[in-house]
């Protein structure tokens, strides 16, 4: 794997018939490839709305980390999705693209 520009971070929640969860706070982490934190944001959901949307773009690392506050708690997500592009490309991506110039410019003669 490797680094990508985060742009958001989605969370959509589990939750049953609009009844609200116990998590009352929750921290979401950009980490970088040693597991360091790059950038964090807590969360606290409002009322029984528990779905977020978060704007992580400017951060550079390699995953998220998504940790309740209280360990009294629990979380339960039903699914999380992540934006963003790769920081650098990958280099097979890289060699692929030289050994299609030749293709390319031949094409267009």
């Amino acid at each position: 794997a490797s680094d990508m520009n985060f742009d958001e971070v989605q969370l959509f929640n589990r939750v049953v018939n609009n009844t609200a969860t116990t998590t009352t706070e929750y921290r979401i982490s950009i980490l970088d490839n040693a597991g360091g934190v790059v950038t964090s944001q807590i969360v606290t959901p409002d009322g029984t709305n528990y779905d977020s949307s978060l704007n992580f773009a400017g951060a550079t690392g390699r995953a998220v980390l998504i940790e309740e506050t209280n360990q009294a708690e629990f979380l339960a997500f039903s699914e999380v999705r992540v934006f963003g592009a790769a920081a650098v490309p990958e280099p097979a991506s890289v060699i692929l693209s030289l050994l299609a110039v030749p293709l390319f410019l031949r094409r267009r003669r």
